[in-house]
């Protein structure tokens, strides 16, 4: 497990909870990554502000980051 901000409601960046998250297996076509460093910007809090929708709520913000792939799923 690891820990996340997670967005479950569009009330402003004070409800930013930290909260754990579970890892699960790469799928077919997909790879997983581990943030090295994060940067929040305009574009994490825009849904808030309703200049653009969050594909889901809740959501992890965080556009921009210096990743590490750690695993790959299979290739077609």
């Amino acid at each position: 497990m690891v820990r996340a901000f997670k967005v479950h409601e569009l009330d402003g960046l004070e409800i930013l909870m930290w909260e754990g998250t579970e890892i699960r297996e790469s799928n077919e076509g997909e790879i997983c990554v581990k943030n090295q460093a994060i940067e929040f910007s305009f574009i994490d809090i825009c849904p808030d502000k309703g200049v653009c929708r969050a594909a889901t709520i809740p959501f992890t913000p965080s556009m921009k980051a210096v990743r590490m792939v750690t695993a790959v799923g299979s290739q077609r």
